[in-house]
């Protein structure tokens, strides 16, 4: 015995939409996630802008934990054959002008 069955145009049934329907079912759960993947990886290229910046910011606050170099003084002269000067770690911050 043979067994008949009606599909497509006879059976009133759209197979074409029934399988695009039935495949844009499947993808969907694939699709979320994909997102959620790209929304972790931009989260973590986030994290790793902070973790360089931290990285940046301790570099400079482990050169300000060295106090002798914030009490270096320097002298800056325009025409060292007019005058001569020294500076101390004790001189006080500024900006002097002889004229």
């Amino acid at each position: 015995m043979s067994s008949v069955s009606i599909s497509g145009l006879v059976s009133g049934i759209n197979v074409q939409s029934l399988i695009t329907s039935l495949s844009a079912a499947y993808q969907q759960p694939i699709t979320l996630l994909q997102n959620q993947q790209q929304s972790y990886q931009s989260t973590l290229s986030a994290w790793g802008s902070v973790q360089s910046s931290l990285s940046s910011l301790q570099s400079t606050v482990a050169g300000l934990q060295n106090v002798t170099r914030l009490n270096n003084r320097t002298i800056n002269l325009s025409n060292s054959s007019a005058v001569s000067g020294t500076a101390s770690a004790n001189a006080p911050l500024g900006t002097y002008s002889l004229s």
